[in-house]
């Protein structure tokens, strides 16, 4: 038999400790639950619960810390499908309930849906089986563990062979739909209240946008170090309440050591654990402090009996560093999750989230534009949101109607396919007709080491590579660096290539992958066919361009500059090969000199009429005599990279793009030249000089010209690097990003030119 004097000094001694606190924040007594929070539903729930997460390592040890707590008060119990303890705390529960200690309503059970049950059946099938291990006939609250969804599987943790977690298929696994299982769950009777867990801001507007009940309850790690005021705020606005898991820091001594944590704890007479729950009731945050020692669990629970002052309480919050102590687990799988102190996807997402595809296309072309991104991009990966709209324009050939198509990536939470933490290079290989983007990290120490990453989040069209190798490196670069000391993160590498040559070195299963991925050619051949019909309105759109940008002018600027220090370079050559002759002599003399050498007809003059021979030096590479004579007019590698520097910033010449010269083949002149100064340079002083053109040629020809890439041959491999720090000189168009309309060739061979400033060391 129960002695139930012993039950009633069990009830007493809970009530004792917890004595109402009109102080505290929208606590309140209802017959069945006293110092509890009033949830969005009418639903009440105690303010302070117990976490089972790993207090026992055996079922006696669950079901002995469960009596505990229900004997020294405790009426919330926090457990979850994958803590794989439901079954020991149902025995624990229903020993209580037939003992006479507490009632069935007097007590509030949550439990929560894995990652592995992202579907509406099977977040539904694992509601049931929760209620069957608990033996219970209804559940208090059920939430959606994390908004990381993996591939359905009897295995918590379904990974590759490679020991990577498998990600589910976001088209019919996602948390949304597990959400939706939980909602009909509140239907069927069998849940009483409904919410998610380790959701952010953007995730909880979805979970708005798309179920039909309002989340009651938000569980996330919060405790001094990670106060997530942000969220408490959002959450607090739109009915939801916070609950924090781990709001001691997981017993973490750098926690119970802190100074000011002790200050106060020794001003009020309390402990450092006591206060931190404490500050987390006042400012209406439901706790779970998860312990298996009886005393710790009194001392948890006897928060209710004091206040902290108004100062106290803003001393608590000035400690927030956002230090995550879980991102060391699951965390670190999660993308748009981390905050921004530690580099992950979080930032790698919210950048995609900025950059959109805009295309005005006439009435010929836009149906074949849509067509590519819905059937490419959208059936990729849904996250693609196209728009279109529609407007007249008057052309040389009379009115056309244009179609504004723009397409949005728009990021949802998912796991990081094959990836952990930190992001080491990002990849965008160009395989011949389409680009793709992927990730390479390297892994913790309990994780495989770096390995190449077929899968892909989005397919892109080949007009991405321009876009994202110009402005989307730099600012990757600018984030990377604001955490990158503090951290120790690993420098941020960005790699180009191309085909299968650059894959030659990694598995056949890889290669597989992407030739499956990329196998549509004819989707990139209405992508060129499109981009033909719209030269013309891009022509237009440059010449307008060219008068109003706040960029040309600083473009200009630099050109000025540039010729400058190719007339100084002339004249330093000149005036080794003539030291008799003045400085301007020589300089002219050189000048004049190339130009008729190479077939030139412009002349070198001050004023307006100052011009650059670049004509010439086109005409020249169209012929072996030419570059001979192109070699012997400039001497060095140095004035010839400026030469042809300039003639890229400058933009293409549609004469010479317009002739039979192949684009592989202008490329080839470019490393000849190199090719022949280099060996002359080497003959007469024996450096040898790193070429540049022979390295690098479609990556260069890329950023220039957008209508058919990548150039290259098949059996050409190229790999382009560029290192960390980004050009000294990005602050000069930094301020101007956002105003810039990437359908522009020029504007983007500006910032590529920039860091082709900072690569030949040019001072400005």
């Amino acid at each position: 038999m129960v002695n139930i004097g012993s039950a009633l000094g069990y009830l007493v001694q809970s009530l004792l400790i917890a004595q109402p606190n009109e102080n505290v924040m929208n606590l309140t007594n209802t017959k069945s639950c006293i110092n509890c929070f009033k949830l969005n539903n009418g639903e009440a729930i105690p303010a302070i619960g117990l976490g089972t997460s790993r207090i026992g390592s055996t079922d006696e040890e669950v079901i002995l810390a469960i009596k505990n707590a229900i004997e020294v008060g405790y009426r919330h119990i926090d457990t979850a499908d994958m803590y794989k303890n439901e079954k020991a705390i149902g025995i624990a529960l229903e020993e209580a309930f037939n003992s006479g200690i507490v009632k069935r309503e007097e007590m509030f059970i949550t439990t929560k849906v894995w990652s592995t049950n992202h579907r509406k059946e099977l977040a539904l099938q694992s509601v049931r089986k929760s209620l069957k291990d608990l033996k219970l006939d209804y559940l208090d609250l059920v939430l959606v563990h994390w908004p990381v969804t993996f591939k359905v599987s009897d295995e918590l943790l379904p990974r590759f062979t490679n020991e990577s977690l498998i990600g589910g298929d976001l088209k019919t696994e996602n948390f949304e739909l597990a959400y939706q299982g939980l909602e009909e769950a509140v239907r069927l009777g069998l849940v009483r209240t409904i919410g998610v867990s380790n959701f952010n801001i953007r995730q909880l507007e979805q979970i708005l946008m798309v179920g039909q009940i309002v989340p009651a309850i938000n569980q996330v790690e919060s405790h001094p170090f990670l106060n997530q005021n942000e969220l408490l705020n959002y959450c607090n606005k739109n009915g939801i309440k916070l609950e924090a898991y781990s709001p001691l820091r997981r017993g973490d001594k750098a926690f119970f050591e802190n100074k000011k944590l002790l200050e106060i704890a020794n001003k009020y007479g309390r402990t450092v654990a006591q206060i931190s729950l404490r500050w987390q009731v006042q400012r209406g945050v439901i706790v779970i402090p998860r312990t298996s020692k009886r005393h710790r669990m009194i001392e948890n629970r006897n928060i209710l009996d004091f206040t902290l002052s108004k100062e106290d309480m803003q001393m608590i919050d000035s400690l927030n560093t956002n230090d995550r102590y879980a991102k060391r687990s699951l965390t670190k799988l999660v993308s748009n999750y981390m905050d921004n102190h530690h580099f992950n996807m979080n930032q790698f997402m919210r950048i995609l989230n900025s950059i959109s595809i805009e295309r005005n296309i006439n009435s010929k072309g836009h149906r074949y534009v849509r067509k590519f991104i819905e059937t490419t991009l959208h059936h990729l990966n849904p996250n693609w949101h196209v728009e279109e709209d529609s407007f007249a324009s008057m052309t040389s050939i009379g009115k056309v109607q244009f179609h504004n198509i723009v397409a949005t990536f728009i990021p949802r939470t998912e796991l990081c396919h094959d990836t952990n933490d930190t992001i080491e290079r990002i990849v965008l290989s160009c395989h011949y007709d389409s680009l793709r983007s992927s990730l390479i990290n390297r892994s913790d120490n309990d994780l495989p080491e770096s390995k190449f990453i077929a899968a892909t989040d989005a397919a892109v069209p080949c007009s991405m590579l321009l876009i994202i190798a110009q402005f989307f490196t730099p600012y990757l670069n600018k984030i990377w660096s604001r955490s990158r000391r503090q951290h120790n993160l690993p420098t941020l590498q960005l790699v180009f290539f191309d085909g299968e040559e650059s894959l030659s070195s990694h598995d056949d299963a890889s290669k597989a992958n992407i030739d499956s991925l990329f196998g549509s050619r004819h989707l990139a051949k209405m992508w060129q066919q499109t981009s033909v019909n719209s030269r013309t309105r891009l022509r237009k759109q440059q010449i307008k361009w060219r008068n109003h940008s706040p960029i040309v002018k600083k473009t200009k600027r630099l050109r000025r500059q540039l010729k400058e220090r190719f007339r100084e370079l002339c004249q330093t050559s000149s005036s080794s090969s003539s030291s008799s002759s003045s400085s301007g002599q020589s300089y002219r003399r050189s000048v004049d000199g190339a130009n008729s050498q190479i077939g030139g007809n412009v002349k070198w003059s001050q004023g307006k009429q100052d011009r650059w021979p670049i004509n010439g030096v086109q005409r020249s590479l169209q012929t072996t005599d030419g570059l001979m004579r192109l070699h012997n007019s400039y001497h060095s590698i140095d004035n010839i990279r400026l030469l042809i520097l300039v003639d890229l910033i400058g933009g293409p010449n549609p004469r010479f793009f317009n002739t039979n010269l192949q684009t592989s083949n202008y490329y080839a002149r470019l490393a000849q030249i190199e090719r022949l100064v280099l060996k002359q340079q080497q003959t007469h002083n024996g450096k040898s000089v790193k070429p540049f053109f022979q390295t690098n040629p479609p990556f260069l020809l890329s950023l220039v010209r957008d209508d058919h890439l990548p150039f290259v041959k098949r059996n050409v491999s190229v790999i382009h690097i560029i290192p960390h720090p980004f050009p000294r000189a990005w602050h000069q168009i930094e301020d101007n990003l956002a105003h810039l309309d990437f359908n522009s060739i020029r504007r983007l061979t500006i910032i590529f030119n920039i860091f082709l400033l900072d690569t030949f060391n040019v001072k400005l």
